[in-house]
């Protein structure tokens, strides 16, 4: 019984990481901008917020929505139905992946959209001519 009192406290003094709802976050190291690193969880110097930057390329653009929306489903999100809506999509839709990447490394598009779960945590879904990337604010949590 002591063993088990033991464990169940060990854990409950632990139980904080970096997560969006239900969807756990492996950070690789600290976020530097000098520094180029895609497709991994880098933590910002706030310490409370991540984030993970994808090549500019139109597979990059494929890979930052198709990971955006496993995230939002796992977490029974709809990925069409942000909280925070600031889109512009010029000359074409978001299902023309090809036309899309064209007009947002062109300067005529952008997806910036965010999703907030009861919890806390906001995922931030960002596509501009300078960066594309997913940024969760206030994903360390005590």
């Amino acid at each position: 019984m002591k063993r088990i009192l033991f464990l169940l406290l060990l854990f409950s003094s632990v139980s904080y990481g970096q997560t969006f709802g239900s969807y756990g976050i492996e950070v690789s190291g600290p976020f530097n901008s000098n520094t180029p690193v895609y497709n991994k969880w880098l933590q910002l110097s706030n310490k409370t917020d991540v984030v993970m930057k994808f090549e500019m390329t139109e597979k990059g653009l494929s890979d930052l929505l198709a990971f955006s929306s496993q995230i939002l489903i796992q977490n029974e999100e709809d990925p069409s139905e942000p909280d925070v809506y600031l889109t512009k999509i010029n000359d074409g839709s978001r299902d023309n992946l090809d036309g899309l990447y064209k007009t947002i490394i062109r300067g005529r598009s952008k997806i910036n959209e965010a999703w907030n779960l009861p919890e806390g945590s906001t995922l931030h879904l960002f596509a501009s001519n300078t960066s594309f990337e997913i940024t969760i604010l206030k994903a360390y949590k005590s």
